[in-house]
């Protein structure tokens, strides 16, 4: 955010457990680091938003993530190498390579950014990097930095 915040104030988000840095004029960063396995507890809202978007038409995918949706529905933790292969599997739905570990987006959109965010799932471990700004935030935006802080994330989240 290019100052500094002071202390972070923890939250849920998604139904994951988070810590958030909020400067005062509404801009802030969030960040969560969970067992890749907690993170596919959520799976199952993400993929009916996922197919409510209309954004995807990679069928064979879709498919796979509905049949681990499926598992978590039914009561079934998944593995969390397991879990990251699913998040690997949304990320080629993006347009990502296959086994990508990790993706940097702007929502809702790159022509009305009010966010840049970072995940990555891998070693079976899922983290979330968010900068944000319910106002909107100014170019340029801060995708690279944004792509450096979940790295230097996962490395913490992992040990």
């Amino acid at each position: 955010m290019g100052e500094s915040v002071g202390e972070s104030t923890p939250g849920l988000a998604g139904g994951l457990p988070n810590c958030q840095w909020a400067a005062p004029d509404g801009r802030y960063v969030q960040t969560a680091g969970v067992d890749a396995s907690d993170w596919a507890r959520v799976l199952p809202a993400m993929i009916q938003a996922l197919e409510a978007s209309g954004q995807f038409d990679d069928t064979t995918n879709l498919r796979r993530l509905r049949e681990g949706s499926k598992l978590v529905e039914a009561g079934q933790d998944l593995e969390a190498d397991q879990a990251c292969s699913l998040f690997s599997q949304m990320v080629e739905l993006q347009g990502r390579p296959p086994g990508t570990k990790w993706i940097v987006t702007v929502a809702p959109t790159h022509a009305d950014p009010k966010a840049v965010s970072g995940q990555m799932c891998a070693g079976g471990r899922f983290t979330s990097v968010m900068v944000a700004d319910a106002a909107g935030l100014d170019a340029p935006l801060p995708v690279n930095e944004v792509g450096q802080a979940i790295k230097i994330a996962h490395r913490r989240n992992t040990g």
